[in-house]
């Protein structure tokens, strides 16, 4: 037996409760066999729920490291579709997506967390944020919005309602679908994408993360939490976190706010940058990308520098004496 001292229990008042979120320990998984091609796959995963951790303190530690894979907003979209070990993973460092409120607070509870409607919730989650990362690329974004138009109807089993739900102001549960500009005039989406500018395309790809957002925010709750600063004796607002589901929305959100994630070119990594002008995560391939950049603008103007040479030199060429 040890003889160390014994952890003082930290006291509820402190405890940051809205923002506490349960690991998961995996301890087995149910397999199905596919008889066509004779693999296994895994459906389900079971285990109990472990420690607890902070998530705001993890998305402030994101930031601070500007590593978006320490918040779990940042891992999720870090993803494989459909690799098991990647969802293991996930649910090992931050947790199943949704949990009942028995369960949340019970260290040791049994629980049981569906591949499909794991891998379901990332579908959706990815094809949003993809709208986002694709804001200043034409053709990618035209890309995005037709894959969103394609699996809108996919529903996430976390949140019944399809990508693009609008719903009337609150207390209002009144909702209905959004209509995307091609069905308003009654086109092709293909017909449309090919011929609408970058604007139209951003304009239509933020209306739907704003209604995404929205959605996502529509059952968090607002409550009152003591005060953790000296003398302790004020309270101040907090969101409680329904789910870390939700939470994942509202990082992601905040994310856009402010210097949003980027994709490096060279390694495809996510990260959070240091400046505006920073496109990768490394300040070595930044700087060969500025050295590449430079070397193409300088090879631009000589070429042009050339051109220029041919057209003016049979008028500066000298006649030849009889």
């Amino acid at each position: 037996m040890s003889r160390g001292k014994a952890r003082k229990p930290t006291p509820e008042f402190e405890r940051d409760r809205p923002n506490e979120w349960p690991q998961m320990r995996v301890g087995k998984s149910v397999c199905i066999r596919d008889h066509d091609n004779g693999r296994r796959s895994v459906t389900e995963f079971y285990g109990e729920l472990g420690r607890f951790y902070n998530l705001r303190h993890a998305y402030d530690r994101a930031h601070e490291l500007k590593d978006p894979y320490l918040a779990p907003h940042g891992f999720f979209r870090r993803l494989a579709h459909g690799n098991t070990g990647h969802a293991r993973e996930f649910l090992e460092k931050f947790g199943p997506l949704v949990l009942s409120a028995g369960k949340r607070f019970t260290p040791g509870c049994h629980v049981g967390v569906s591949l499909e409607q794991f891998w379901t919730a990332h579908s959706r989650f990815c094809l949003v944020t993809n709208l986002w990362e694709s804001r200043d690329d034409r053709a990618r974004l035209a890309a995005a919005l037709l894959e969103v138009y394609r699996h809108r109807q996919d529903r996430s089993p976390f949140e019944e309602l399809p990508i693009g739900t609008k719903f009337g102001p609150p207390p209002s549960t009144n909702h209905q679908l959004y209509r995307f500009p091609w069905e308003e005039v009654d086109q092709e989406p293909e017909e449309w994408l090919h011929r609408a500018g970058l604007a139209d395309l951003r304009n239509c790809a933020f209306y739907l993360i704003h209604l995404e957002l929205n959605l996502h925010m529509r059952s968090r709750h607002i409550v009152w939490q003591r005060s953790w600063e000296p003398p302790k004796e004020g309270w101040r607002v907090v969101i409680w976190t329904e789910s870390l589901w939700s939470a994942m929305w509202e990082f992601w959100g905040c994310d856009t706010a402010s210097l949003s994630w980027r994709r490096c070119p060279h390694c495809q990594r996510l990260f959070y940058p240091k400046r505006r002008d920073q496109f990768y995560c490394k300040p070595r391939q930044q700087a060969l990308a500025s050295k590449r950049e430079y070397a193409r603008k300088l090879r631009a103007r000589q070429k042009h520098g050339k051109k220029l040479q041919k057209r003016q030199g049979p008028r500066n060429r000298k006649e030849p004496q009889q």
